[in-house]
């Protein structure tokens, strides 16, 4: 609770990096104390992903949100009022990163299950209604636009993605040009380079990945290790 609160201060004052490196301490200790599929894990992986998003990091963002994705599947299943909150903050990913297909099938998931649950009045419902409205009405002005300029017709995403990935979410770590925050280096938590060949790196690749990935994230990826080995 010590480093939330002072992750909720240096939030407050504006100084997001400092408060993820708090609140990134506070998700190390909660996920040693209650384990990765606790609530109070959950909400704390929600806050870093928040403010990664703070920071432009899209890629960690959606890295984080997919892991709070999969366990509310465990713990809700998929058709979950949960699960279509996490859809929520993963549309607005995608919308921030201008990926409007995407983020138009994440509010779209959201939806149906909220109305399915809630109803279609519901203020929660009217809420992913609205983000959902928006992502359309921009994605139908962008291809507007690409049509009267260039004449051609934009896919909303600038690359035909649903003939890329289908029915699913694109992995976190494939769009390196969408991260702002780590310069487009293609790194992403696991300390690994996308833009190398073949899965070989050289050592002053790896250390200069370990070196943008921080101490949180090594110290978790133990913690993990830890749990899944005595989880057998």
């Amino acid at each position: 609770a010590c480093y939330h609160d002072v992750c909720s201060f240096f939030t407050k004052i504006g100084d997001i990096e400092m408060a993820l490196h708090f609140e990134g301490k506070a998700l190390l200790i909660k996920t040693a104390n209650y384990g990765i599929y606790s609530v109070k894990t959950v909400e704390t992986q929600i806050n870093v992903a928040i403010l990664y998003r703070l920071l432009r990091q899209y890629q960690k963002a959606l890295s984080e949100l997919q892991k709070v994705y999969n366990i509310y599947i465990k713990l809700y299943g998929k058709h979950s009022l949960e699960v279509a909150t996490t859809n929520v903050s993963i549309g607005y990913t995608y919308k921030s990163m201008n990926y409007l297909l995407m983020a138009e099938k994440a509010y779209k998931e959201s939806y149906r299950v909220r109305c399915e649950i809630l109803g279609e009045g519901h203020r929660k419902t009217n809420e992913v209604r609205k983000l959902l409205d928006e992502v359309v009405s921009k994605k139908v002005d962008n291809m507007t636009y690409n049509k009267n300029v260039y004449g051609i017709q934009d896919s909303g995403y600038g690359g035909g993605i649903e003939s890329m990935y289908g029915s699913s979410f694109p992995p976190p770590g494939t769009h390196n040009n969408a991260t702002t925050g780590t310069g487009g280096s293609g790194t992403d938590k696991s300390g690994s380079n996308s833009s190398t060949n073949g899965g070989q790196y050289k050592v002053n690749q790896l250390m200069k990945a370990i070196g943008a990935v921080g101490d949180r994230t090594q110290a978790a990826h133990l913690v993990v290790t830890w749990y899944m080995m005595r989880c057998g």
